[in-house]
């Protein structure tokens, strides 16, 4: 290929990447609150009157997480937004709750697997709860909620320690693959060194809101304690001292997390006499987030969840999510059926050959994709089983030199999902397999070895908005690098 040419495709590759991640990013907000909602006399942190004050200040907040949410959960909903139900007053309920802008799916509460009487933590289910919330179509972020066993004796530690354990190997099944965000009451300090407040940093890859803006990324040393004082008047918050309540994020090879800023709302939940509403302060963390340029998530998962285990092939993906091409794209595809789908078995151009599915089934469809070719749509139909329990019934991979694979049978709940421009095409898929297949979604990449038509100049609406850059990137075995002007 000539250099010209070369030069103009790179060109063309970078900007169809950069329009399209344009409208592929967002913000959001989240508030941990713990809002000391026990039943008097055991609150002592008066929720009758404080909760719906409480209530009227959290409007803002796209996100929150509550704890403690026991005694007066009416009172503190503020409006019709997405809310978890309650699970109940003491000692029922785990006080857990959720209340969010955006819809999720896959809720699911945990009661911790050990706790201790002396602070009163076995009277209450404590525990987590997580949910997979969508910011937009195939945005999904896991985000959990979390109320850690109290007290600082051996036997609080030792809980504490099993408790944490027990959630990061929930995150490592629950969130594969996924961006998480973990926010609660940890009852953790990085000074104390009995404590497991680094154990979501090493076993899950996630980092410290707190630490990542305010200390440097850098986690205080076992020592003297560094706990803020509390209470403390509006203006004299100070984000240098350590909070027990936590905010700790991971991104994806797909999809990153960009902490913008942590806020400490101390001064906006005080009462008119300028005492707390709660024994916690309200922390608020503030993200950007922005979707890869070359591996993207369909816009859904459709199907069952019930009893099923996720799995989500971006965990095992070997690009990095700042790469210019998918560093695998679908080679094959075989779909076996019977009057719903079984099974899918594919394999992927980096080697990997995958099943997702049961054992079962009757009929095996193949498509084998030459050099080259691209999935550009898929096409799925859900429905109810016999048991109740909702599967995909039937699937249709076609590609954009006419060839398809389809099997299973057709109901009234279809779908069709379309690449996300040219060159894009099928890396991978995730879902929630049982017996059979229960869910599936698709995951995009975008394939190095394509041409743009070359062109003269970008669209007037989507010029870029810098005046030169410097591009380089790998398609196809070949190294690219110029200096691009634009007016």
């Amino acid at each position: 290929m000539m250099l010209g040419q070369t030069l103009a495709t790179s060109a063309l590759l970078f900007l169809a990447r950069a329009y399209a991640q344009s409208s592929l990013s967002g913000s959001f907000d989240i508030l941990t609150y713990n809002i000391a909602g026990l039943p008097e006399p055991l609150s002592g942190s008066d929720p009758v009157n404080n909760t719906p004050l409480i209530s009227q200040r959290i409007g803002n907040f796209s996100i929150i997480h509550v704890q403690e949410d026991f005694a007066y959960h009416d009172a503190l909903l503020f409006n019709d937004r997405h809310r978890t139900t309650t699970s109940g007053n003491v000692p029922l309920g785990s006080g857990l709750n959720t209340l969010s802008n955006y819809p999720w799916t896959d809720l699911k509460r945990e009661t911790w697997k050990a706790c201790w009487f002396g602070s009163g933590d076995c009277l209450t289910p404590k525990g987590f709860t997580a949910m997979r919330m969508q910011l937009a179509p195939g945005v999904n972020i896991d985000f959990y909620n979390l109320h850690a066993e109290a007290g600082d004796t051996d036997l609080d530690f030792a809980a504490r320690q099993i408790g944490f354990q027990q959630l990061s190997n929930f995150i490592g099944a629950y969130s594969s693959g996924n961006a998480v965000v973990l926010a609660g009451d940890t009852n953790t300090r990085y000074t104390s060194a009995k404590d497991p407040a680094r154990l979501f940093a090493e076993k899950n890859g996630m980092s410290d809101i707190w630490l990542v803006l305010e200390k440097g990324g850098v986690a205080p040393s076992p020592g003297p304690s560094i706990e803020c004082p509390f209470p403390i008047p509006a203006g004299k918050e100070d984000n240098k001292c350590e909070q027990i309540d936590k905010i700790h994020f991971r991104g994806s090879k797909a999809l990153k997390l960009i902490p913008k800023g942590f806020v400490n709302h101390n001064y906006q939940f005080l009462r008119p006499d300028g005492g707390p509403l709660s024994d916690h302060m309200p922390l608020q963390a503030i993200f950007d987030w922005e979707v890869s340029g070359s591996l993207r998530a369909g816009p859904e998962i459709l199907g069952g969840r019930e009893n099923s285990g996720y799995w989500n092939d971006v965990a095992d993906y070997k690009g990095a999510f700042e790469s210019p091409v998918s560093a695998t794209v679908l080679s094959s595809i075989t779909i076996r059926s019977g009057s719903r789908i079984d099974a899918l078995k594919y394999s992927l151009s980096d080697g990997r050959v995958l099943n997702r599915g049961g054992s079962g089934g009757g009929d095996s469809k193949q498509l084998a994709l030459q050099d080259g070719e691209n999935v550009q749509k898929v096409e799925l139909c859900t429905g109810t089983r016999n048991d109740g329990k909702k599967g995909v019934f039937w699937m249709r991979v076609e590609t954009d030199r006419g060839h398809s694979v389809e099997a299973g049978k057709r109901t009234d709940m279809c779908t069709a999902w379309t690449r996300p421009g040219e060159g894009w095409t099928i890396a991978g898929f995730q879902g929630h397999t049982g017996t059979e297949l229960d869910a599936v979604g698709v995951l995009w990449g975008l394939r190095g070895n394509f041409s743009y038509p070359i062109i003269s100049a970008a669209p007037p609406t989507q010029r870029a908005s810098f005046s030169a850059l410097l591009f380089s990137a790998t398609a196809a075995g070949a190294s690219v690098a110029a200096v691009l002007m634009f007016a």
